[in-house]
């Protein structure tokens, strides 16, 4: 069962991301979008939306691997969650000037 929640999160935070990265960054916290410009807001949703379905990715991975494989380690959750990290706040600090 445990699988098909990563899964369905995975699923959810991909969509997410994808959602952010066609420019819908509404759904992101306005303190951490409170200095994007309308210049900034295409490549600042792009950076961001795609940290995000890196991220939503790796758990999908992990959540159908684990389905076939019982005593599978996280790998590809670390992974996804590491370089959806470094794509998020590369986009924070580039282009919001800082996390808040």
């Amino acid at each position: 069962m445990e699988n098909y929640v990563l899964i369905f999160l995975g699923l959810v935070i991909a969509v997410l991301g994808i959602v952010i990265a066609i420019g819908h960054i509404e759904v992101i916290h306005s303190y951490n979008r409170s200095r994007i410009t309308e210049e900034t807001r295409k490549p600042y949703g792009k950076t961001v939306g795609s940290g995000c379905l890196v991220m939503g990715i790796g758990i999908i991975i992990d959540g159908i691997i684990s389905l076939f494989i019982e005593s599978f380690p996280p790998v590809s959750v670390i992974i996804g969650l590491v370089l959806g990290l470094v794509l998020i706040l590369y986009g924070q600090f580039k282009y919001n000037k800082g996390i808040f």
